[in-house]
């Protein structure tokens, strides 16, 4: 449908006399980002805010229209990226035409856009100006391009001038196949990887996939082995690796692209990773950018890329793998080799036998306790005692000692020794124990456990937690659940089982699985009323969350006994929610004020949290507040007038203890 403008400015181009000049005009975006007031990196699901897309940075649209044959420009206002193009693109002509210097109306206007064709047509051909679209407006990407200059938006591009769009395209597919592949499930952040190929350069033969911690993902390089030895264990050592240039592979916003590479990515639709980011190789530290890459460096990451992304769990649990790639320029195949020099040094001669290295700053894990607890069982297996004391001297005699090393007496006792053999080493070493219990008893629930702990993505580690639960089922068999009953923890062989029914109970809640999470932790409660894994402190919670208030206080009756802010608060708030304001729900909230009165604060205003819990707590203390509080946040938040209510309560609190001061001031 014809464009009909109200606009003088379309007036006074048709009272300029015809002239034989051409223009051409375009709508672009500009050469610039706009980032909103609290945009705050939100992800592609998040529902935070009320319309997520409002807060996201974007690249105004600007009209552009150039005389050939004076180099004049006319130019609309910056305009929102949703803005009709046609009205843009008839404004930037008009505003020309109405530009001093401009003398004659054009012979014609050019134009890339069909559907600016189209519509700009019927009106300029009743000004005797011609439409017609061209492949190229070179008059509008000189423009742009000093646009871009003014701004900064071609400054610290990320390539050399000489790399092509062919080698750009081959290493985005090659990244876009290794974000796919999500190496980051299997290497963790403490698995260093070392190109042992003869010509890589010093600055990228030692690097870590990023992504098992769940931010970025991609490869981070190192100059060194020593360095990353350092980074892991000195917090100066990471100060200075971010002061310093370094080199990685990155899927960054497209705004943090300079205008350059980003329009280079657009113009030639190279492909993108997950949320429309673009992979990135860049030398960067905290003070910017370094230097541009070249095509040899470029096809270099290419080929680590390819090769990460078609690797096999297999190959990594080796130490060391090989590929054929094409070396730089395409000339040519050459083998690029891959090792894990950590796990190739566990499995040497000197370090067989030895027990394997924990991670720096890491402490045993509890379940080691266990296998102390598996030796005294084998120890005392087939053995008998004439007396209660001869018993206990036997016992008696083992402490203060290292036991001895019982063999196995079947492939489930094999796994389960590998299994903690697991537990005292670290990265693709502790996931190449796991699954090699696994292959020696395929139920070994404890190996699949650890696999879904270090499993990143959620889905996967939620059927490895699946796997696990119905593993121990076969496991222990039928009867150990009516046998055991109300001491199911009391038998080693059933904490396993125990573990990975927790686990699958949290990944379900994570799902929005929120009924089926809550059946699994109270089974665990009927199981093992004892409750040494302290299923009371999330299930409790997570009843009042859901509004099952007379669920919650049934559960807790169950631990009356227990006088401390992890079990009054929640005590409160389900009478709260079962009777409102009353004298029952508001003695239970100052009992719970009393017992810790630091809690308040944080259910008040969750922000205050830290983002790390801490590890340990005592009765009254802020870090037991803290852990209170990170658990019961949503519950009362969630609970209508909880937190007013809570809010009055303190009030008025604060009025009591001020007249006490003043009575005793007198």
């Amino acid at each position: 449908m014809p464009v009909r403008p109200l606009d003088l400015n379309l007036e006074r181009l048709r009272r300029l006399p015809p002239g034989d000049d051409v223009w051409q005009v375009a709508v672009r975006p500009g050469p610039q980002w706009v980032v909103p007031d609290g945009y705050d990196e939100l992800d592609d699901d998040d529902e935070s805010a009320d319309d997520p897309e409002a807060l996201r940075p974007y690249r105004p649209l600007v009209a552009i229209c150039v005389s050939l044959a004076t180099g004049l420009l006319g130019a609309d206002d910056l305009a929102l990226p949703d803005a009709p193009h046609v009205a843009l693109a008839l404004r930037a002509v008009t505003v020309l035409g109405s530009t001093r210097g401009i003398d004659l109306r054009p012979a014609a206007v050019e134009v890339t856009d069909p559907a600016i064709e189209a519509a700009l047509g019927p009106v300029l051909a009743d000004l005797g100006v011609a439409v017609r679209r061209v492949a190229h407006v070179p008059a509008i990407d000189r423009v742009l391009a000093e646009m871009r200059h003014a701004f900064g938006g071609d400054t610290h591009a990320l390539y050399k001038p000489d790399v092509s769009i062919p080698e750009l395209r081959a290493f985005a597919e090659a990244a876009v196949a290794f974000e796919a592949a999500a190496p980051w499930n299997y290497l963790t952040n403490d698995d260093l990887v070392h190109v042992e190929t003869l010509g890589a350069s010093t600055s990228m033969r030692w690097l870590a996939v990023m992504g098992s911690a769940g931010m970025r993902r991609g490869l981070g390089f190192f100059n060194s082995r020593s360095e990353f030895v350092e980074v892991m264990e000195l917090p100066v050592a990471t100060e200075r690796y971010l002061n310093e240039p370094h080199w990685s592979v990155t899927f960054d916003e497209p705004y943090t692209l300079a205008i350059s590479d980003y329009d280079r990515w657009l113009e030639h639709d190279l492909p993108r990773g997950a949320g429309g980011r673009i992979p990135v190789l860049a030398q960067m530290s905290i003070r910017g950018p370094g230097a541009s890459a070249d095509g040899p460096r470029l096809e270099f990451a290419t080929s680590l890329l390819r090769m990460l992304a078609t690797t096999t769990e297999d190959e990594m649990d080796e130490g060391r793998w090989n590929r054929a790639s094409s070396g730089p320029g395409g000339g040519g195949e050459r083998t690029l080799t891959l090792a894990l020099p950590e796990l190739l040094e566990a499995a040497s001669p000197k370090r067989r036998g030895k027990r394997p290295l924990l991670a720096p700053g890491e402490l045993p894990d509890r379940r080691l306790v266990e296998r102390e607890m598996a030796k005294i069982g084998r120890l005392m297996h087939g053995r008998s005692w004439k007396s209660k004391a001869e018993f206990d001297a036997f016992l008696g005699a083992q402490i203060g000692k290292r036991l001895p090393d019982v063999p196995p007496t079947d492939s489930r006792e094999g796994a389960q020794e590998i299994f903690y053999t697991a537990l005292e080493a670290h990265g693709r070493r502790r996931i190449k124990l796991a699954r090699e219990a696994l292959r020696r008893d395929p139920d070994c629930v404890d190996a699949l456990v650890l696999l879904a702990e270090h499993m990143p993505d959620p889905a996967r580690a939620r059927a490895l937690y699946q796997d696990a639960v119905e593993a121990g089922e076969r496991s222990i068999g039928p009867t150990a659940f009516t046998e055991h009953r109300g001491h199911f923890w009391g038998i080693l062989s059933t904490r396993p089982y125990m573990r990975a029914r927790y686990g699958l109970a949290e990944r379900l809640w994570e799902a929005d699985e929120h009924d089926a999470a809550i059946e699994h932790w109270r089974a665990m409660l009927e199981l093992n009323p004892g409750d040494n894994q302290g299923v009371r402190y999330v299930v409790i919670p997570r009843l009042l969350e859901r509004g099952r208030a007379a669920e919650a206080a049934s559960a807790l009756a169950t631990h009356g006994d227990e006088d401390t802010a992890m079990m009054n608060y929640p005590a409160a708030l389900a009478a709260f929610q079962l009777h409102g304001a009353s004298v029952e729900s508001t003695r239970r909230l100052d009992a719970a004020i009393r017992s810790n009165s630091h809690v308040v604060k944080y259910l008040l205003d969750p922000d205050g949290l830290p983002d790390e819990l801490p590890s340990s707590y005592g009765s009254g203390s802020e870090e037991e507040a803290i852990l209170a509080a990170d658990g019961l946040v949503e519950a009362w938040h969630a609970t209508p007038g909880a937190v007013e209510w809570l809010r009055g309560r303190r009030r008025e609190a604060k009025k009591l203890r001020e007249v006490r001061r003043k009575k005793r001031g007198r």
